[in-house]
């Protein structure tokens, strides 16, 4: 009720000021949202919290850009975590067809074969029943803060952080394709092959 001057921010800054443990925002869509969920971060709390980003270096931006300060960002942030849904095969009808030389170069993969939707009545013709999870998780260390502090863009970041073995949505889909798990294709649409 804006009117009235209750807001999510301001429904937010009160739930603070109960000193909870934990605070789950359901979204940081604003400055205002952002900077108070940083602020109880800083102040102890465990703070959860959504936003929409295409992978979990560019959350970083995404935080920037909504205001949030650098250095408050660098040493409240803990873990990123980066998902999308994907469609499964179905285990029924999927049919094993042979990669493209291109995409098998592309995917990093000496696979020669995958898993392609097919479909039937268990699937209702779709190819897919079901979806599952393709994950991205970014854990915040020393050195990642750092970068963060300094500046670095989110390209950047994702390679400092490959180097300490941190795995993108890419690799964990490219995972799931060798599997059978989903095919390439619902990769593709859900994905996209530009986050590496």
């Amino acid at each position: 009720n804006v009117r009235a001057g209750l807001t999510f921010p301001a429904a937010l800054r009160s739930f603070v000021r109960q000193d909870p443990d934990v605070i789950m925002i359901g979204e940081m869509r604003d400055a205002e949202t952002a900077a108070v969920g940083v602020s109880a971060a800083l102040a102890g709390q465990t703070v959860f919290a959504t936003v929409h980003s295409n992978d979990a270096p560019r959350t970083i931006d995404r935080l920037i850009e909504l205001g949030v300060a650098r250095h408050s960002l660098a040493a409240a942030l803990t873990t990123v975590v980066a998902q999308r849904l994907v469609g499964k095969l179905c285990s029924a009808c999927r049919v094993l067809e042979p990669v493209p030389a291109h995409l098998r170069s592309m995917l990093g993969s000496e696979q020669t074969s995958w898993f392609v939707a097919s479909g039937c009545g268990a699937c209702d013709g779709t190819g897919y029943s079901g979806r599952t999870g393709v994950f991205e998780v970014l854990g915040v260390d020393d050195t990642i803060r750092e970068a963060i502090a300094s500046g670095v863009s989110s390209a950047t970041l994702a390679h400092i952080a490959a180097e300490r073995g941190h795995r993108s949505l890419f690799h964990d889909a490219a995972e799931k394709i060798a599997a059978g798990t989903t095919s390439f294709s619902e990769v593709e649409r859900v994905v996209g092959w530009w986050v590496r």
